[in-house]
């Protein structure tokens, strides 16, 4: 016999499927405003576009690349950016994303099928910004999210490609702290503006398929940590000094600049130790 808490689960998963095709049919024309806030603090807006069946979704950014400092003067972080920025397309087949990094490769663009997110719908309720939402979980590409959406306006698009819910996402963070959302405005019509937001520009450049872009970005990082290994080898060495040194800040620090996190890398990473 199946146990209450099991039965339940059951009753929410279809009740969120049910609920998510309503609200993909009633996706029409929005204009969301959000302030994202990364894991340094800063403060961004982001914009999603909704127009039918199609969505559009950018961090504006608008910071060169390089260190950043605080109001002391000390260095903070570093940023990578470039005109395009971060900026993420889905319709009714596929999902596309692009961000800045790596810099010396002008920034990764790749696609992946655009399928129901395994969505946990945890039954916690609160009111936000006068929005009645609900909690929902989501384990996605190697990251785990904390979403709170409102069936208020039925939107099932959302930030970050974060779709098939049924209703508006208000606020979420994603659970390592590299960046969380929260909700501005909402105004009908705007996603008009959708095409010229593009621009075409999934059309005229090159697009990694998933499996390409996780080959790629994995070796790419962990070649990333393997030079920072041996660059901090070595100045131990010259030092004289005789102590390990394991900096992989929970290996997340390695992943930061990555939405998608390709298989197997956190654990790769962990491999890697800096000793002298």
């Amino acid at each position: 016999m199946l146990k209450i808490k099991s039965i339940l689960n059951i009753v929410l998963f279809f009740a969120l499927q049910l609920a998510s095709q309503y609200a993909k049919a009633q996706d029409s024309n929005y204009s969301i405003l959000y302030n994202y806030k990364d894991s340094f603090g800063v403060e961004l807006e982001s914009l999603l576009l909704v127009n039918g069946d199609e969505s559009y979704f950018s961090i504006i950014d608008k910071r060169d690349s390089g260190m950043q400092y605080d109001e002391e003067g000390n260095f903070d972080h570093f940023v990578t950016n470039d005109k395009i920025g971060t900026i993420m397309y889905t319709n009714n087949q596929d999902v596309y994303v692009r961000i800045p990094f790596p810099e010396v490769t002008k920034g990764t663009t790749y696609k992946y099928n655009n399928e129901d997110l395994p969505w946990n719908l945890t039954g916690n309720t609160k009111v936000i910004k006068k929005f009645n939402c609900q909690e929902a979980t989501l384990n996605f590409h190697g990251r785990n999210y904390r979403v709170w959406f409102s069936s208020e306006i039925p939107i099932s698009k959302g930030p970050f490609n974060l779709n098939g819910l049924p209703g508006v996402i208000v606020s979420f963070e994603e659970l390592t702290g590299k960046y969380a959302i929260d909700i501005v405005s909402v105004k009908k019509n705007g996603g008009e503006k959708m095409k010229e937001k593009i621009s075409n520009y999934f059309n005229s450049n090159k697009v990694k398929t998933y499996s390409e872009y996780q080959k790629f970005m994995k070796q790419y990082i962990l070649d990333m940590k393997i030079k920072k290994a041996q660059q901090i080898s070595e100045l131990i060495k010259k030092e004289g000094g005789t102590i390990s040194f394991n900096f992989d800040l929970g290996q997340y620090h390695w992943v930061s600049k990555i939405i998608d996190i390709p298989t197997g890398l956190i654990e790769e990473l962990s491999k890697i130790d800096f000793y002298d």
